[in-house]
């Protein structure tokens, strides 16, 4: 058994993938910063979905694809289900600049758009990359990805 001590612990280690991870980004607005993001993720196929002083979101359509143990459907037993990434960004001034906070959600959907399930990113490798994501927002001279012009 663990003793009460250990549970603090073992909750925070288990909950910290799944909280935004966030910088602060000096001289920023919100719409540069969208901007910016919007340009970096566009080579991927995201398209900028909704933007406004508080946050945006960037949306790619990954298409239908198998969710393995996900059979609530209102059509049968099938388990293709749409498969839409979202990527959250949201903003908050701070006195050093702008917080920029960055999560990424991949929402599964049945063929009339009717919401499934969604689900938080929490991997390793796809919150690692969230982290390069947000560095290189951070970093005005690399805000490009790799190999685009």
């Amino acid at each position: 058994m663990l003793t009460r001590l250990c549970w603090p612990l073992l909750v925070g280690c288990v909950t910290s993938p799944l909280i935004a991870q966030s910088v602060v980004i000096k001289n920023a607005t919100p719409a540069i910063v969208t901007e910016t993001a919007a340009e970096y993720l566009r080579p991927n196929g995201f398209v900028l979905v909704r933007s406004d002083s508080g946050g945006a979101e960037l949306g790619l359509n990954r298409g239908k694809i198998p969710q393995h143990n996900v059979f609530r459907t209102r059509r049968g037993s099938t388990n293709l289900f749409w498969v839409v990434m979202e990527v959250h960004l949201r903003y908050k001034p701070k006195s050093q600049g702008l917080e920029v906070s960055v999560y990424e959600d991949a929402v599964v959907l049945e063929d009339d758009s009717s919401l499934v399930e969604r689900r938080r990113v929490a991997s390793h490798s796809e919150l690692d990359n969230l982290r390069v994501f947000l560095k290189r927002l951070a970093s005005p001279d690399s805000s490009k990805p790799e190999g685009s012009q």
